[in-house]
């Protein structure tokens, strides 16, 4: 396979969407090109390293158009994903290089884990109640990712139903954090990932 630097062809608006266990990859199909090459990384590289470390996937437009996008299963932690246009000329496949919006990453956080535990005051302080909150990933989290979000008689549905706080602070890998978040009795409270880019906490 042959890497040419080229404007023709260009590939534009890559998104992923989360599709539970799967990701959807979609982006604008340049027009002339039946195929592309599409490679999964765990790090940014050029294509020539990428094509170096193999693994790479032919995707045609037939099926891009018959199953809304490129699907793939979802890999924990950081994957970049790279897509380049493929065409094949004189018995030769020559890959169009291009960098810009022919890639997208996206990073797994399903496994946060955050266990609350709810505890009631006595006396004086028997209007109120202390959430003690842990959370712990297997991956860095950066600080105010995470965010909780307080409501009155009943439980937020999103992190904009209700009055939402910062985790000010980042997650170490296996390296649990403990907050104590104190509420009025008659408050729920619930924990979200407020960036897009970060998905799904598990709640126990």
């Amino acid at each position: 396979m042959r890497i040419i630097q080229s404007d023709e062809y260009i590939i534009k608006n890559t998104k992923c969407h989360d599709d539970g266990d799967k990701l959807r990859i979609i982006f604008n199909w340049p027009n002339g090109i039946g195929q592309v090459y599409i490679f999964a990384a765990k790090y940014a590289a050029p294509v020539a390293e990428l094509m170096e470390q193999g693994g790479g996937k032919l995707f045609t437009l037939q099926e891009y158009k018959k199953l809304g996008g490129y699907i793939t299963e979802k890999a924990q932690g950081e994957t970049h994903y790279y897509i380049y246009p493929l065409m094949r000329e004189g018995g030769e496949n020559i890959l169009y290089d291009q960098t810009g919006e022919n890639s997208v990453s996206f990073i797994d956080m399903t496994f946060i884990t955050c266990q609350i535990c709810e505890k009631t005051g006595w006396g004086f302080d028997n209007g109120y109640k202390n959430h003690e909150i842990t959370l712990e990933a297997n991956y860095p989290v950066e600080k105010n990712i995470i965010c909780y979000v307080k409501k009155k008689n009943e439980p937020p549905r999103d992190n904009n139903d209700g009055t939402l706080y910062y985790f000010g602070e980042p997650i170490e890998p296996n390296q649990p954090i403990t907050r104590i978040v104190r509420t009025m009795k008659n408050e729920y409270l619930r924990i979200f990932v407020r960036d897009e880019v970060y998905h799904g906490i598990i709640q126990t």
